[in-house]
């Protein structure tokens, strides 16, 4: 794994189990909780390409350097606190995001370093 998987604290607790009360009250009190950003409403026709891409069209663009990890991750996350600050989509934490970009600038900087094919399985 390129990353260390840790259980997402945008899903419920097991102990919350199937209770659905107690899953709506802790939707309610974590979720309540974060204030959405003002996003960011603009949209590139670049973007638009990318956020377009099937994760093999990525791959194969990323293969031949027609764009980063950066980059890619980058559109993702902006189109991410679009939608969460169109309440349609919800996560509780923005440095998850910010650490999003970072990781993937890390991959940019591996395959600089190592070859594209260090990244991979790509």
């Amino acid at each position: 794994r390129l990353t260390p998987y840790a259980r997402s604290p945008d899903f419920p607790p097991p102990e919350v189990g199937k209770d659905g009360s107690k899953r709506a009250a802790w939707f309610r009190e974590v979720f309540n909780a974060v204030t959405p950003k003002e996003s960011d409403k603009t949209m590139t026709a670049r973007e638009r390409t990318m956020y377009a891409w099937s994760a093999g069209e990525y791959i194969a663009a990323r293969k031949v350097g027609d764009v980063t990890c950066e980059e890619y991750a980058t559109a993702l996350v902006k189109r991410a606190r679009y939608y969460r600050y169109l309440n349609q989509w919800i996560y509780n934490s923005y440095e998850r995001m910010d650490r999003m970009v970072d990781q993937a600038r890390a991959l940019d900087e591996k395959a600089a370093d190592d070859g594209i094919e260090a990244i991979g399985p790509l």
